[in-house]
């Protein structure tokens, strides 16, 4: 098996816009996690979710429909108690259900399982199995997995396995390591998964995925008007276990352009920004919330972009999201015409947050799967 690249995206509109716009006959190489965003309830009243299910249904399906690849579906974050209360429950597991709906409505999809989910959730979900048998899936290993039990991952794994009814080899396990940020946190990691690895490293498994994400939480240190650099701790993270010999391959995984956590606390208006991801790096640039041109400032911040990355930036047609930040370049105050692998002249708006985002997602997806076919490394 080629190389593969698991981008784990929050179902937010940013990202899933980015997924909607995505080739991906392009880039066979690439397959997305989407995290359902948790939803509001009423922890008192035995609530219905069909109508917030739906709502992701609807988003997740238009983002996907007609794709060839497979998406796979986490829900963790929108089951009311994947571990309490399963044994006596006649309710169905929310994964379950919005995998029913995707799939009648022919949406390519499989199911992620945290290791942590206890049998009686688990099992519940081998009910998926009823219209038509699931081919694919997930088991989803966080840094916090490692420390809830004596248990040996593997064993966890092939439990989870065969509770869901979903046979080993038909299963990626994705090891997540969530936020990795600085050299600190990244050597940790590295060790953490030199130790856990040959647990899981046997065979028995589709393929093995090393996740993390070393974006920050928000771009507050970034100076306004000024091309920052970030290291892509994620990947020297990927690098450092290359040569790590335990028998199978290492594949990929990131948070894109995004923290791992989603934020807590009340949401601001962002100013314009464009995340723009590099060989080893980011280049960050945002603008100020206050100055007069308002959102016309992400014209400017694209031009100053591409005139860092210079040939390192990739040509316009790669992606949606790189047609996006030439054709913006080009509005600027100071653009460059000694670019020439501007997109051709053609005036787009300057968006909003939303926009941004999916700009910068899809930019960096198409970015990390075309180095990955042509060099074998993200």
């Amino acid at each position: 098996m080629s190389l593969q690249y698991v981008p784990i995206l929050k179902a937010k509109q940013g990202e899933l816009s980015a997924l909607q716009s995505w080739r991906d006959s392009d880039f066979p190489n690439t397959t997305p996690l989407v995290e359902v965003v948790p939803w509001e309830r009423d922890d008192d009243i035995d609530g219905d979710d069909g109508g917030e299910i739906r709502k992701a249904v609807s988003r997740i399906g238009k983002s996907w429909a007609g794709k060839r690849a497979t998406m796979l579906l986490d829900a963790a974050s929108a089951e009311r108690d994947p571990e309490n209360g399963w044994e006596s429950s006649a309710r169905t597991p929310v994964l379950s259900e919005m995998l029913r709906q995707l799939r009648r409505e022919l949406v390519n999809v499989a199911p992620v399982v945290r290791v942590s989910a206890g049998d009686a959730y688990t099992r519940r979900l081998a009910d998926i199995h009823y219209e038509s048998p699931m081919e694919r899936g997930a088991i989803r290993i966080t840094a916090e997995d490692l420390d809830d039990t004596a248990t040996p991952l593997g064993d966890l794994a092939l439990r989870v396995a065969d509770n869901i009814r979903i046979h080993p080899r038909k299963l990626d396990i994705i090891l997540d390591f969530g936020a990795v940020n600085d050299d600190a946190t990244a050597a940790m990691a590295a060790r953490l998964a030199r130790f856990v690895l040959p647990q899981l490293a046997d065979g028995t498994w589709r393929s093995i995925v090393v996740a993390s994400g070393a974006f920050p939480v928000n771009l507050s240190e970034v100076s306004p008007n000024k091309v920052a650099e970030l290291e892509r701790f994620d990947l020297r993270l990927w690098h450092s276990l290359q040569t790590f010999k335990i028998g199978t391959q290492i594949h990929f995984g990131d948070y894109a352009v995004t923290h791992p956590l989603i934020p807590v606390g009340v949401p601001f208006a962002a100013a314009p920004q464009l995340r723009y991801t590099l060989e080893d790096r980011w280049l960050v640039a945002k603008g100020r919330r206050q100055d007069r041109r308002g959102h016309a400032q992400f014209f400017d911040i694209c031009a100053e972009v591409l005139r860092q990355a210079g040939r390192s930036a990739p040509d316009y047609d790669v992606s949606w999201g790189d047609e996006r930040i030439h054709q913006a370049a080009r509005q600027a105050v100071n653009p460059l015409p000694e670019l020439e692998r501007l997109a051709p002249s053609s005036p787009v708006g300057p968006g909003n947050a939303s926009t941004w985002r999916a700009i910068a997602t899809s930019h960096h997806m198409a970015y990390v799967s075309r180095r990955l076919s042509e060099t074998g490394a993200p």
